[in-house]
């Protein structure tokens, strides 16, 4: 499937030789279009997340949600509770007293009827594998957007 903006240059391109134009050249390419590049958002609201390295001080099972955990987390400012749907990825060994960045001013959110106070960042790779981001030797509450 072609993405739009080699479409909009090859429609271009159809025009400019009817009106005997020199071609536009294109070397976009798009390696996944089942990912794309999300809608651009301003630099003020860029700025406006609170993105923080913080610790993960215990991982419970959520009663009858196979992929949910209850994370709760030190921010290095306090502690508060993450709900997060990787426990089919992650085991409780493989994140507790671990560092992970976390946006922390997000709304709070109910999810399987308990408030939740941020939202965890990992990667998905082509495998649609999750992975950890972020150093280990970083500091509890070091802000990742300043």
């Amino acid at each position: 499937m072609e993405n739009s903006a080699n479409k909009f240059i090859e429609e271009m391109n159809e025009v400019n030789e009817a009106m005997g134009v020199k071609k536009i050249e294109t070397n976009l390419e798009v390696k996944s279009e089942s990912n794309p590049i999300k809608s651009e958002i301003s630099y003020d609201d860029y700025l406006k997340l609170d993105i923080r390295i913080c610790e993960i001080v215990s991982v419970e099972k959520v009663e009858k949600k196979d992929n949910l955990y209850k994370l709760e987390i030190n921010t290095g400012i306090d502690t508060r509770v993450v709900v997060s749907g990787i426990a089919q990825e992650f085991t409780p060994e493989q994140l507790l007293n671990k560092k992970f960045p976390f946006i922390l001013n997000l709304p709070i959110r109910a999810i399987a009827k308990i408030d939740s106070f941020g939202m965890i960042i990992l990667s998905r790779d082509s495998n649609k594998k999750l992975n950890k981001i972020g150093d280990e030797n970083a500091e509890i509450g070091s802000l990742i957007i300043e």
